[in-house]
């Protein structure tokens, strides 16, 4: 029996399924309270700042999460993320590691 996985018919569809790949730009979070933060993805630039924000390593993601999140349209400083209901610090941070993972399809 013969695969197809490797044929040039495959090949070629899937660099075109790669070449076509866009990356979500932004991610709306329901708030408990109501509110919606808005989640967009960032550059490089925001890792080093998160990193300067950061009391140690394991603070990194949710600083990083605090500068890629608006709420009302305003930008939200890494303090109000850490004193937001934990089930909202959590799908914001959440929502922010998606946006920066690689964009990546797995399967599933």
């Amino acid at each position: 029996m013969e695969s197809t996985q490797n044929s040039p018919e495959n090949e070629g569809s899937q660099q075109a399924s790669e070449a076509t790949l866009t990356l979500p730009q932004q991610t709306v979070v329901p708030l408990t309270d109501g509110r919606k933060a808005i989640v967009k993805r960032g550059k490089g630039r925001l890792a080093v700042k998160a990193n300067k924000l950061a009391g140690s390593p394991a603070e990194v993601p949710l600083a990083l999460a605090s500068l890629m999140t608006t709420i009302n349209g305003q930008p939200i400083v890494y303090e109000d993320l850490l004193d937001m209901d934990l089930a909202d610090t959590l799908a914001i941070q959440s929502a922010a590691m998606g946006l920066a993972g690689n964009g990546i399809p797995t399967a599933g």
